[in-house]
């Protein structure tokens, strides 16, 4: 191919040195681009996968805390049953004793009662006499 003033691209590039020249500076453009393209490539690859090992230390974290959370949620509730459990006992000796206490005060109210009629028949009776 010759070019407006005679010479051929061969003559333009130098000659077969010229033409190799050239070409291992295309060849080391292109290696170049290809190394940087793979530099960036690792550069994501190594983002995504901390970012993946993040997420997952961020889940196993999570994980646990749910696990205390939920082993401090049985506690609390098996707390609140005993507490109900003991509080329905609490009630049941109340109500038992509260039971007893009525008996009794009515035992003494009735036994009052009649000790007083008794009392106030007798003074009637010897207020008629």
């Amino acid at each position: 191919m010759n070019t407006t003033n005679g010479n051929t691209l061969h003559d333009l590039l130098g000659g077969e040195d010229g033409i190799k020249a050239h070409r291992n500076a295309v060849d080391d453009c292109i290696l170049e681009s290809l190394e940087t393209n793979r530099r960036q490539k690792m550069k994501v690859i190594d983002f995504w996968m901390r970012l993946a090992f993040a997420r997952k230390e961020t889940i196993d974290r999570l994980c646990c805390e749910k696990r205390q959370l939920e082993r401090s949620i049985s506690r609390v509730e098996q707390e609140w049953t005993r507490t109900e459990e003991d509080f329905a006992w609490e009630e049941d000796q109340f109500r038992t004793a509260w039971r007893a206490f009525d008996k009794r005060y009515n035992s003494y109210k009735q036994n009052s009662l009649s000790h007083r009629r008794q009392k106030d028949g007798c003074r009637n009776d010897s207020n008629r006499v």
